[in-house]
């Protein structure tokens, strides 16, 4: 999991620049991935899956700037499991990745914003 990688050259080309907007960008996902995941995890305890996967499309749109493929993969999952017939093993699974790869994933986002500062 320590090969997660983030490619912030979209949201350096749309900043143009400007490293103030960049860093507002990265303190929102900063910020949503926490609420998000979440959230994520208590939509799946509570067996509603169409919310679920609402939610990490929600959590998908908001991190399409960090370039994270993995974090992609494993979003793109979790917005499906409501039209696709996965097993709550496979899900938990899922998640259970999304709680690992967070933790990496915030602490990049933290040196980015220290960088821009």
């Amino acid at each position: 999991m320590n090969d997660v990688e983030l490619n912030l050259s979209s949201l350096r080309e749309i900043a143009d620049g400007n490293q103030q907007f960049i860093s507002a960008i990265l303190e929102k996902v900063y910020s949503n991935l926490q609420t998000y995941t979440e959230e994520i995890i208590a939509l799946f305890r509570a067996n509603r899956l169409e919310e679920m996967g609402k939610m990490a499309h929600k959590l998908k749109s908001s991190t399409v700037y960090l370039g994270s493929r993995k974090l992609d993969e494993v979003l793109n999952f979790l917005e499906k499991t409501d039209k696709a017939s996965f097993s709550s093993q496979e899900i938990a699974s899922k998640i259970d990745e999304l709680c690992c790869l967070l933790p990496i994933i915030l602490k990049k986002i933290e040196k980015e914003i220290a960088k821009l500062k």
